[in-house]
């Protein structure tokens, strides 16, 4: 069999671990530490992306559990600093590819799962519990929810998210005559809406009931008349294909 080989560093603190594909088993060694696990003797492997934070890339996560006990990870992302990541994934396919193929035949009965990272279950959670949040809120007054939602969200954004200060600068460039006081009118205003947003969400298919032929009942959202007689006098005419434009004015297009 060819000898194919592969080393990545799975955090910061830890050495380089190096792993080579033998005749009889995968060899590793990291630091002054080696072993070698038998291609036999590996029950079950995991395979999954994982994402690190701060970033929207994944890499390939490759776990193999030995019968003997123990765990080996594989990782396609090899970590040179605490934010810096070596993708090795050119490398790390063809590795994994082979160790496959030799695991299968070695064990017919090995077990094959998917798994998630740490962070995806994470994300998962705060999902649910974002949905959760959202079916409390459903039977409470938009208009309470929105202006709550805004106020935190103008303390929070300035005091804790580094978007704040992205904001600033690019507005301080795209306006140079704006005084210092006007620009932060304008990202408080920029919090402002932005939660108003979220909180929407939460009853989007409660911001406009609009039943033609009882026009002033329009919700938060506003029709004109003339809008509305152009839209009865469609009703009447003849079916056909009608073309229609509107303005984005607001934050949805209901």
């Amino acid at each position: 069999m060819t000898v194919l080989s592969y080393s990545y560093r799975p955090h910061v603190l830890a050495p380089e671990r190096m792993f080579r594909l033998q005749n009889d088993g995968i060899a590793w060694s990291a630091a002054r530490r080696e072993g070698l696990i038998p291609y036999s003797d590996v029950e079950q492997v995991r395979m999954f992306k994982v994402r690190f934070l701060g970033s929207s890339a994944t890499y390939w996560n490759f776990e193999l559990t030995p019968r003997s006990g123990g765990r080996i990870k594989v990782g396609a992302a090899s970590r040179v600093g605490f934010s810096a990541i070596d993708d090795r994934t050119s490398v790390y396919l063809p590795f994994i590819q082979e160790l496959q193929v030799r695991l299968v035949n070695a064990n017919p009965d090995l077990r094959v799962e998917t798994g998630r990272s740490w962070l995806h279950r994470v994300e998962v959670a705060g999902g649910w519990l974002v949905v959760g949040l959202f079916n409390l809120l459903r039977p409470v007054s938009l208009r309470l929810t929105a202006g709550t939602a805004a106020w935190l969200l103008r303390w929070i954004g300035p005091a804790l998210l580094r978007g704040h200060r992205t904001a600033r600068t690019q507005i301080a460039v795209a306006y140079p005559d704006k005084s210092p006081a006007e620009i932060e009118r304008i990202l408080s205003g920029m919090w402002d809406n932005l939660a108003r947003v979220g909180a929407e969400y939460v009853q989007l298919d409660r911001l406009w009931d609009f039943k033609l032929d009882q026009p002033h009942r329009q919700g938060r959202i506003v029709v004109d008349d003339a809008t509305i007689e152009r839209c009865k006098r469609l009703f009447d005419r003849p079916p056909g294909p009608v073309l229609m434009f509107g303005a984005h004015l607001g934050n949805w297009e209901a």
